[in-house]
């Protein structure tokens, strides 16, 4: 199958999640319309591949906000309209990720930056993973980079749950981005991705949290952009730093 072939049925499939998403209450009318302007981009830049990528982060993330969701509500942490996200939060977590896509659709088909894209989306679903696991943690968050204790439900704070949570989220988003594009059967090639996919994810969830708790006063949906540019610049830096390695690892040591 083609990219051509795949993004023709990327995109099929795109529209039906979308209205499928507004009537099962997980977007918005606002939401569904931004989620199917995202999910047209990524599917006419990475087809099916790209789509299985940010098909992930919406289940996954969906799935987590309803993980102890009484809970969360008694404790005033849960999402806001019953956890239907808005265009802003769809932008927000998927804006990158379509703008990757568009770059890749002006360029031509490059593994870079399907790399990039992927690290987007890891640090989207990471950030998510530890902003709802994190909510139902038995242990106080704290926040960074000063570690003082806060209540729950402080944008930026962390807890060992949560970051957990939020490695596993890059994680799930790299051997998924591997899988997709017919990698991953060697384990070496999953921890590769691991190294330039998920690790960057995490880490860019933690600069947002160090970035909100040294001052950084700014709505969900820039925190959102922040974090997932972060996660695609850290791909590409990861990406450069491998290549450098092997560049240089190739070069003959003068005596």
């Amino acid at each position: 199958m083609t990219l051509a072939d795949s993004a023709g049925l990327a995109l099929a499939v795109t529209a039906v999640l979308a209205v499928a998403a507004r009537f099962a209450g997980a977007l918005t009318t606002g939401g569904a319309v931004a989620g199917a302007l995202v999910g047209a981009c990524v599917s006419v830049g990475f087809g099916l591949p790209g789509l299985a990528v940010l098909g992930t982060f919406f289940v996954v993330g969906t799935l987590a906000t309803r993980i102890g969701w009484e809970k969360k509500k008694a404790r005033g942490t849960a999402e806001a309209s019953e956890g239907r996200r808005d265009w802003k939060r769809v932008f927000g977590k998927g804006g990158v990720a379509a703008a990757c896509a568009l770059l890749n659709v002006a360029t031509g088909e490059h593994a870079l930056v399907y790399l990039v894209f992927s690290g987007a989306v890891a640090a989207a679903l990471a950030d998510t993973l530890g902003t709802e696991i994190g909510a139902l943690s038995a242990t106080q968050p704290r926040a960074l980079p000063s570690f003082r204790v806060v209540r729950a439900g402080t944008p930026g704070a962390v807890s060992f749950a949560g970051t957990i949570a939020a490695a596993i989220g890059g994680a799930i988003i790299s051997v998924v981005s591997a899988i997709s594009r017919g990698e991953g059967r060697d384990p070496r090639e999953l921890a590769l991705a691991l190294l330039l996919v998920g690790v960057p994810g995490l880490i860019a969830s933690l600069l947002e949290s160090i970035a909100v708790g040294a001052g950084l006063r700014a709505p969900g949906f820039v925190r959102n952009l922040f974090t997932t540019f972060a996660g695609a610049f850290l791909t590409w830096v990861a990406i450069l730093i491998l290549v450098l390695g092997w560049v240089g690892s190739g070069i003959p040591q003068q005596r």
